[in-house]
């Protein structure tokens, strides 16, 4: 099931490019990959946690409703968790995959140039890898995620475009909080992409 998602995604990413419409229609298409810092916020830890470094990367969509403002769909991959030092010394730690869908209301400050982003994003999980001391116990994780984001993005001439961005989870992510001992567990992730509008 998670490779036949794998496929459908980089399937999906070749055909919406690829028959990407002229700027003249208000839609742009584009692409972006960087780096995540992520971590997984609860009731307890936040002392002891270590941050994930991952990566993510994507298909960008820009529909042009007038001069200042815009709507920006995307489909990303995003790696993101943490590792956590429980209060009784175990070791937990938490890698996660997902492709995510943003929905994005894009405002632009500096004209075609300089932009904020605000919208929500859901995200299904096509892998995890959860840890106690070295021990694997999978399949604690929900499928389904949802956070909300707020990002940056400044954008070159030639297309080119650098974006940094906050995502903040909404909803506990965890089947049983026990495991990691907190009453809730959330994900929140900085991203910083580089990316190129056609």
């Amino acid at each position: 099931m998670k490779k036949t998602l794998l496929c459908v995604f980089m399937t999906f990413a070749g055909l919406y490019i690829s028959n990407a419409q002229s700027e003249d229609s208000g839609v742009e298409f584009g692409i972006k990959a960087g780096a995540n810092i992520s971590s997984t916020v609860g009731s307890k830890f936040r002392d002891s946690q270590k941050d994930r470094v991952a990566f993510n990367a994507g298909i960008v969509s820009e529909f042009h409703l007038s001069e200042k403002f815009s709507l920006q769909p995307e489909l990303m991959y995003s790696g993101q968790g943490s590792q956590v030092v429980r209060t009784d010394a175990q070791d937990v730690e938490l890698k996660l995959d997902y492709i995510q869908l943003p929905v994005l209301a894009k405002f632009y400050f500096v004209k075609d140039f300089s932009s904020i982003e605000l919208g929500p994003q859901v995200g299904y999980k096509i892998k995890e890898d959860l840890s106690v001391d070295g021990i694997a116990s999978d399949d604690r994780v929900r499928d389904l995620d949802l956070s909300l984001a707020l990002g940056f993005t400044y954008e070159f001439k030639n297309g080119i475009f650098i974006s940094a961005r906050y995502n903040h989870g909404m909803i506990d992510i965890l089947d049983e909080t026990y495991l990691l001992g907190a009453v809730y567990k959330k994900n929140t992730v900085i991203q910083v992409d580089l990316g190129f509008m056609f």
